[in-house]
């Protein structure tokens, strides 16, 4: 049901970041407008969310859920009025805003959920399998797009508030399962040790690189698209695309897998990715780019979840999920603003290489990350 849930509002999310970004820069042709959108779906976070997490620790997610899902929807119908209104840009900025919010608390409060509903031994599977429905889900509203060529934005955003009303009912009609592991909140693993002393810093930083990384290509490939290839909204769509095309292949490839699935070699795709997007001068090499930055977003999302609610406590987890969430975000904020001022100056590619350095870095950290726990695990 989860996972349902999950992809259906994946689905029309896409369909509101490809009709936002799209409908923004036909306003105003500003590569810093697109970075704005995309910021403001993410910036907040890192302000909300280590207030929010610890307040998360032990709520049920079929209520929870289901109340965010319905705030959602609410706001998906204003952002919809103000298109059919053509409302100030400010309103869709503050609706990105509050839809960034509240899809990090819905984040949030499934994966700390997770180690509660399903035994240790489950848990990369089932982060696996949360990954590929929201690549499914992608996958589904982004073709529809790409197939069509163009629809209003008006249209899009009222698509994008039924997903979120159908994953509401989804939700609040599922009955929570008992939880299949002995362990209690507050309980730490029996067999592991939680997080060794220094230990949290690394995972603050790799944990979220997965989420870095799809927040640098929602602002990078719409500028690529709109502003280096004049590809159209089609083009944008396809890209849509590609991306969980290729992550659902990493993910059914991976899908039956209990071992924990290894870090490192997930960063160096999202390293190559940003590399080859610094030289792509036709579609098709960028979408060779977003489909690797695909399978690396999903399986580096998978690894790093599954290893962090395998070692740390269930009552600790909401408040060390929110404040990686909320430094994955601050990070977000500073590539995003700096590759948008690099595609107004025309130094875009030095940006991406940047980026590409940044993954490279963040694999030599998850190597050392992994080191230090197996000497724990032992």
């Amino acid at each position: 049901m989860i996972t349902t849930a999950n992809g259906i509002s994946v689905a029309g999310n896409v369909l509101t970041l490809v009709a936002l970004v799209t409908y923004l820069f036909e306003r105003t042709g500003s590569s810093l407008t697109v970075a704005g959108v995309v910021l403001l779906g993410f910036a907040p976070v890192a302000l909300m969310l280590p207030l929010l997490g610890p307040r998360l620790a032990g709520r049920p997610l079929h209520s929870v859920g289901a109340g965010i899902a319905v705030l959602q929807a609410a706001v998906s119908l204003a952002m919809a009025a103000a298109a059919l209104a053509t409302a100030s840009i400010l309103v869709l900025y503050l609706a990105a805003a509050t839809q960034g919010i509240l899809g990090m608390v819905m984040r949030v409060t499934v994966l700390s959920n997770l180690p509660r509903l399903l035994e240790t031994g489950m848990l990369t599977q089932a982060n696996l399998m949360l990954q590929l429905s929201s690549q499914i889900g992608a996958i589904v509203g982004a073709s529809g797009l790409a197939a069509r060529g163009h629809a209003s934005a008006s249209v899009l955003f009222l698509i994008d508030a039924f997903t979120f009303a159908l994953q509401a009912a989804i939700l609040a009609a599922a009955v929570p399962p008992t939880p299949a592991s002995a362990r209690a909140v507050g309980e730490a693993p029996a067999a592991l040790a939680p997080i060794p002393a220094p230990t949290p810093l690394r995972a603050y930083l790799v944990a979220p690189a997965g989420y870095v990384a799809l927040n640098l290509l929602n602002v990078t490939v719409p500028l690529i698209v709109l502003q280096r290839l004049n590809a159209g909204q089609r083009g944008y769509a396809l890209s849509e695309v590609v991306f969980p095309s290729v992550a659902i292949g990493a993910g059914f490839l991976l899908r039956r897998r209990r071992a924990p699935v290894p870090i490192a070699p997930t960063l160096l795709a999202l390293a190559a990715s940003f590399a080859i997007s610094a030289f792509a001068t036709s579609l098709g090499l960028l979408l060779l780019a977003v489909g690797i930055c695909g399978g690396g977003m999903l399986t580096s999302n998978a690894a790093t979840q599954a290893r962090i609610q395998r070692d740390v406590s269930a009552a600790a987890l909401p408040a060390l999920q929110s404040r990686a969430a909320g430094l994955g975000a601050a990070l977000s904020a500073v590539g995003v603003i700096g590759v948008a001022v690099a595609f107004g100056v025309r130094a875009d590619r030095w940006a991406l290489l940047l980026c590409a350095a940044w993954f490279l870095w963040l694999t030599g950290l998850s190597l050392a990350w992994e080191r230090s726990e197996a000497v724990v695990e032992v």
